[in-house]
């Protein structure tokens, strides 16, 4: 008997990819891994040709690029660049219908952060995700302290339906294709790649002189490296991504 692959997006523009993402899909992907020993388990980001919701992104060969910088590291994961050839507005629920169709025999998950969840009902059709694909909400990604959680009941109410839709075990997720979700209360790095771009733009409105815009450029750049993956960062000043200018330290490019 064929064991059907386990396929696992997460989604977003990536506008960079920073340490958040990776923790999140690495973190799921461990979890899979351990349910499913056997599995073939295929996890991916799946960046955004762009989001009726925000900012339009940075060109698709950026964000690949930062994203292939990132897979060099982590062999586990992998790329989607379904939703990046597809003309923008891009919108969920039309991925995952093609998903489904795409690949009908295999298992079908799709994360969101806390924040992303919600916010579903400005999604559209969001009430109907579930028709096509498991859903695994961390809860307390994009969050801060005061933010609502996303919870069993508002995520049943939400969704409308009749049966029990929240499962806390990950072979739940994997022995069904749709209608449930897990809420999973891993704590991933509480950083937004708005912050980031924030900063690499007042980074690069820094001059070098005098001493006290040296501190202000070090702290930020503190932040930075606390935020990205190393590589990215250098790819970022290398390519004067994001409102950098050419006057950062050496040592970065």
């Amino acid at each position: 008997m064929t064991i059907p692959t386990i396929r696992v997006w997460l989604g977003g523009s990536f506008d960079p990819v920073h340490v958040g993402h990776v923790a999140m899909l690495q973190h799921v992907y461990q979890r899979l891994r351990q349910a499913a020993p056997h599995a073939p388990i295929k996890a991916s980001f799946l960046p955004t040709a762009g989001s009726p919701l925000k900012h339009s992104p940075t060109a698709n060969a950026h964000r690949r690029a930062m994203l292939q910088l990132v897979l060099a590291q982590t062999p586990s994961l992998n790329l989607d660049e379904y939703e990046i050839h597809q003309p923008p507005p891009v919108y969920t629920i039309d991925t995952l219908t093609a998903f489904a169709k795409r690949y009908p025999d295999d298992v079908r998950i799709f994360v969101l952060g806390g924040d992303s969840a919600a916010s579903l009902h400005h999604w559209r059709r969001g009430d109907e995700l579930l028709d096509w694909a498991n859903l695994w909400v961390i809860a307390r990604a994009g969050q801060n302290d005061t933010a609502a959680q996303p919870t069993s009941a508002t995520l049943t109410q939400f969704f409308c339906r009749d049966q029990n839709i929240i499962s806390q075990q990950v072979a739940d997720l994997i022995n069904t294709h749709q209608n449930l979700i897990l809420i999973d209360d891993f704590v991933p790095p509480t950083i937004a790649s708005r912050d980031i771009r924030a900063w690499l733009a007042r980074l690069g409105q820094i001059q070098l002189a005098p001493t006290d815009n040296m501190a202000r450029r070090d702290a930020l750049l503190a932040k930075l490296d606390a935020a990205l993956p190393p590589a990215v960062l250098v790819y970022i000043v290398q390519q004067h991504l994001y409102g950098v200018s050419s006057h950062l330290p050496t040592s970065l490019s």
